[in-house]
């Protein structure tokens, strides 16, 4: 009874020139051939054994060379590993590969696969695997990491340029990404270029604000806000050359806060060996008045963990540049107005002496507090000072004191202290009317403001002549009087007489 026997014969390549066949460790990579025959026997049948030997030419040898491109911070230099197999099987231990620097130099001594099915090697560095037989398969992929982001591309050239010289570029290109795996079948007497180029994604610091109006005189108002890359220098934080530089713009109307956001991309050229600083600030501050006058110094720290290699950045706000993170900041301004306080005497042509007057002023419910720059027609005052919403001044005939940078829609009131000898009589600015009385009010403005006149009723006596002056009408009347009085007298006798 007869039998069926299959028979596969693997027919390994040989070296080239001494047409023997190559042992294990030879470097050749693939099969030459696979021959697959059946045959029915008889078992009473001799089988002969015959030994095929392929003789390859080592002309038509291709290569893969794979190459790293690391996009990182401050020019890191990282180890990366790759899985690698031909025909499906991973690259065996002992497979020897060529090792070269980046500038293509290469790197002395014996570099071989040590663990099977992976090469690794520095992202300064490239490999190149040697005599691998057209057809083989590569399958080719780097070992993940949610560090970078991963990209692959791809070259080739012809890899016997002495000897082949009839090789083309067209069609030699076969390599691809499936999956996330870079196969393909070697093409004949190719150098497959492999680049893998890992890039960090750059770090993102994002900061947030908000701009407030603290009062409101029914129409918007535009407030820019800046971010400013600085240094610190001694005690100072002094602007970057050509540093980073942002501004944002936002209007408010005293009803609502307004957001500020700042986003800060660092990308990998970046010196993350030591902290940056930012200045943010309000243009204007410190030059126009009810601007808030603080500012934040943002100071970004960089981390790189020892084990992903990953690099991260942490914001700190500091208020003023001290302290702890404050998280956010926050700019808050008051639209400020005047209120002019003038006094003017009448009826007299004395006008000297001088006049006592109480200044109220409440925010709302906060009565104010502090000292206010103010213009004085007679230079006597530079600025006045509120104490719990109270301040006194002392004018005189002629004299206007303007209180400036009060918070527009404060509630104000002004009070003269009562001056014997003196009607009092007061006219706001906005008004053509006087009103009688030593108080006034009203409310912060542009242009607020009140004038007091002061009409003299009498004097006291004086020695410059004037009282005689004064005295006459009353001395005339006397007289007529008197004189009156006379004439009855002599009448009345007149008239007894004739009785």
């Amino acid at each position: 009874m007869g039998s069926i026997v299959v028979v596969k014969v693997y027919v390994d390549s040989v070296v080239a020139g001494n047409n023997t066949s190559a042992g294990t460790g030879s470097g050749v990579v693939g099969l030459t051939e696979v021959q697959i025959f059946e045959r029915v026997v008889d078992e009473r049948e001799t089988i002969q054994i015959v030994d095929v030997v392929n003789t390859v030419n080592e002309n038509y040898y291709s290569a893969l060379e794979i190459h790293k491109n690391l996009v990182d911070y401050n020019n890191a230099t990282k180890n990366f590993t790759f899985d690698l197999k031909f025909d499906g099987v991973p690259v065996p231990v002992g497979t020897p590969y060529e090792l070269y620097n980046s500038d293509g130099t290469l790197v002395s001594g014996t570099h071989t696969v040590t663990t099977a099915g992976k090469v690794t090697f520095r992202s300064d560095r490239y490999v190149k695997f040697n005599n691998i037989l057209a057809s083989t398969k590569i399958e080719l992929n780097e070992v993940t990491s949610d560090t970078y982001t991963t990209e692959y591309t791809f070259g080739c050239a012809n890899n016997n340029s002495a000897q082949y010289t009839s090789w083309t570029a067209d069609g030699k290109q076969v390599l691809s990404v499936v999956n996330g795996v870079v196969t393909g079948n070697v093409a004949l007497s190719t150098n497959h270029i492999v680049t893998v180029t890992n890039s960090v994604d750059p770090i993102t610091v994002t900061v947030n604000g908000n701009k407030t109006l603290l009062n409101s005189d029914g129409a918007q108002h535009d407030y820019t806000v800046n971010l400013t890359q600085v240094v610190l220098n001694a005690t100072q934080y002094v602007p970057v050359d050509g540093g980073i530089s942002m501004s944002q713009t936002v209007t408010v109307d005293g009803t609502a806060s307004a957001p500020i956001s700042f986003t800060l991309n660092f990308n990998t050229t970046w010196d993350t060996s030591k902290s940056a600083y930012f200045l943010i600030n309000e243009e204007g501050s410190g030059t126009i008045a009810g601007y808030d006058t603080d500012y934040y110094i943002l100071r970004v720290d960089f981390t790189t963990d020892s084990t992903t290699g990953k690099t991260t950045a942490t914001p700190v706000l500091l208020l003023n540049g001290e302290g702890s993170d404050v998280g956010s900041f926050s700019f808050e301004n008051t639209l400020v107005g005047l209120l002019s306080i003038s006094k003017e005497v009448e009826g007299l042509e004395d006008t000297s002496g001088s006049f006592e007057f109480t200044v109220t002023v409440y925010n709302g419910i906060e009565p104010l507090s502090g000292t206010f720059a103010c213009t004085d027609t007679k230079g006597e005052l530079d600025s006045v000072t509120f104490i719990n919403g109270k301040a006194t001044i002392i004018l005189s005939h002629g004299q206007t004191v303007q209180i400036q940078n009060l918070p527009i829609g404060a509630a104000w009131t002004v009070s003269e202290t009562a001056t014997k000898g003196y009607q009092t009589a007061h006219k706001l600015t906005d008004s053509e009317t006087r009103t009688n009385g030593l108080t006034s009010s009203g409310e912060i403005g542009q242009t607020s403001g009140v004038t007091y006149y002061n009409v003299g009723g009498y004097e006291l006596p004086s020695t410059n002549g004037s009282l005689i002056r004064r005295l006459m009408p009353y001395i005339g009347m006397t007289i007529m009087l008197m004189a009156f009085g006379i004439a009855c007298v002599i009448r009345y006798k007149r008239k007894n007489r004739r009785v």
